[in-house]
């Protein structure tokens, strides 16, 4: 926004006009990927999209330099990570999941009918 040239009448309408098709692309996007069936929104999906988020406000604290000092660097590498990440979460949540038998720990969930429920953790 630093570089983006107002006029002196109205400084806030040219910056919406130039905004404001932007955000309707951006918004745009989402929503139309959203409609593919190729999409999953999952848990991890939302996380990733949070940390990239934060990452991209910890930067717009930091200034927004460009990547020519660390601080900036580590920035940047990180949000292209975690851009990866995101995608990948979207495009593939089975990655970041748990196969549908394993518990926490490794081991494989066993069902044995009980008088009452269901033991989740019984011993082979």
């Amino acid at each position: 926004m630093a570089r983006v040239y107002l006029p002196p009448p109205d400084p806030g309408w040219y910056l919406a006009v130039f905004f404001a098709p932007l955000v309707a692309v951006e918004l745009t996007t989402l929503s139309l990927l959203r409609l593919s069936p190729m999409v999953e929104l999952s848990r991890a999906a939302f996380c990733c999209l949070a940390l990239m988020l934060l990452v991209f406000a910890a930067w717009a604290l930091a200034g927004f330099g460009y990547p020519s000092a660390p601080v900036p660097i580590a920035m940047n590498v990180v949000s292209k990570i975690l851009s990866f990440v995101t995608t990948l979460a979207l495009f593939h949540p089975g990655w970041f999941t748990r196969p549908a038998g394993q518990l926490r720990d490794g081991r494989e969930r066993r069902y044995v009918r009980n008088e009452r429920s269901f033991c989740p953790n019984v011993p082979r």
